[in-house]
């Protein structure tokens, strides 16, 4: 299943690196260019509770360069939301959908009105996350999380892992959270292109 994650600021980057380094086609996009040639050059660097690990994964600041994707996840700020909304329409495949774990309100329906409320699913993460450097986030709480919304068909959020996999948000950002798969530790050259508003955190 291939991911993009549009918002690629502390949230985006621990969120983006635990799907990478449980071996899903993830691709960052951010707007933070330092930040975006850091990972290009030497791969995402997570702390904390997820270990120390090198990740290597795909990240631009274009999102026109992304190739389709199944799931667009939104860890952007709620100002920028109608922003990201607008990328995310851009790189979904015609059956994806988009997974808002913003702070705020709002932010499921303003993706609602770009992309249609049966293609968005919205829940909240009680986890935390620094971005100390570029390329570089802590991860630093790890808290349940839960439903806010969920507008997204269960059978569309079982593919995230395939059949048997979550049916919900809470499951979702759950199994996002927990190690799925050994950290891989090579260097990671250019990766492909894309957009939006800076990552919230």
């Amino acid at each position: 299943m291939r991911f993009c994650v549009i918002g690629a600021g502390s949230m985006g980057s621990l969120y983006g690196g635990l799907l990478a380094r449980a071996g899903f086609d993830v691709t960052l996009v951010d707007v933070w260019q330092e930040h975006v040639d850091a990972i290009r050059r030497d791969g995402l660097h997570l702390d904390g509770i997820t270990g120390d690990v090198r990740i290597p994964i795909r990240a631009t600041s274009r999102v026109e360069d992304v190739s389709p994707v199944d799931c667009a996840i939104i860890l952007t700020d709620a100002n920028s939301t109608r922003e990201a909304a607008e990328a995310a329409r851009r790189v979904l495949g015609e059956a994806g959908f988009a997974l808002t774990l913003q702070n705020g309100v709002g932010n499921v329906e303003t993706l609602g009105e770009v992309l249609g409320g049966g293609r968005v699913m919205g829940g909240t993460s009680n986890h935390s996350a620094a971005l100390r450097a570029p390329a570089t986030a802590d991860a630093g709480n790890r808290e349940p999380s839960f439903d806010r919304v969920d507008y997204a068909s269960k059978s569309r959020a079982a593919r995230i892992v395939g059949a048997g996999g979550p049916g919900s948000v809470r499951d979702i950002v759950t199994w996002l959270s927990g190690p799925r798969a050994p950290s891989r530790t090579t260097r990671h050259g250019p990766g492909a292109g894309a957009p939006p508003p800076r990552g919230r955190g």
